[in-house]
């Protein structure tokens, strides 16, 4: 005996079925297998374990509903964190810039005489009394600090940028 050709239609109505069978048929199922599986159940019953139920169907439908909003989660979270890093990254930028001008003015100007040869500060440095030149440069900080509206840490951090090479200092 050979195969046996049925024609068969999905009426308006029963438009959820139509779209449940193409996704079966998307997902690369088999059509005449589903159907001649349907049909062995329906004509002599429920012998079959691999039988396609409307509660089968609903469950494939639902994982498939929620693969993809797990997959949608996750390309947000990518998203956000490439916006947040990108926001992350200007911020820097601009504080770099800020921090600057910042160190310039430090070095050039407040703290011009501490590396130059035969100043107090210099002479301090030199001959290590570190606790006196701690004291000079902390009185320097807080009037630059105020000057400048930064609290006291955030000018010693920048003199420790403007001035890396005096790192040992305990500031």
């Amino acid at each position: 005996m050979g195969k046996y050709i049925v024609t068969f239609s999905i009426p308006d109505k029963d438009k959820d079925v139509r779209i449940a069978l193409e996704e079966f048929k998307a997902k690369g199922g088999n059509i005449s297998g589903l159907i001649v599986s349907l049909l062995k159940n329906y004509f002599y019953g429920n012998h079959n374990q691999e039988v396609v139920t409307k509660e089968i169907l609903k469950i494939k439908e639902l994982e498939e509903k929620y693969k993809k909003l797990i997959e949608e989660i996750e390309k947000s979270k990518k998203e956000l964190e490439e916006l947040k890093t990108k926001f992350e990254k200007e911020a820097e930028a601009q504080q770099i810039q800020e921090d600057l001008d910042l160190i310039r003015l430090l070095r050039e100007k407040w703290f011009e005489d501490l590396l130059e040869k035969g100043s107090s500060l210099n002479h301090l440095l030199i001959t290590k009394k570190y606790d006196e030149l701690v004291d000079k440069i902390e009185s320097r900080l807080s009037a630059f600090a105020a000057e400048n509206k930064l609290s006291l840490p955030e000018a010693k951090r920048l003199f420790k940028k403007a001035f890396p090479e005096l790192k040992e200092l305990e500031l």
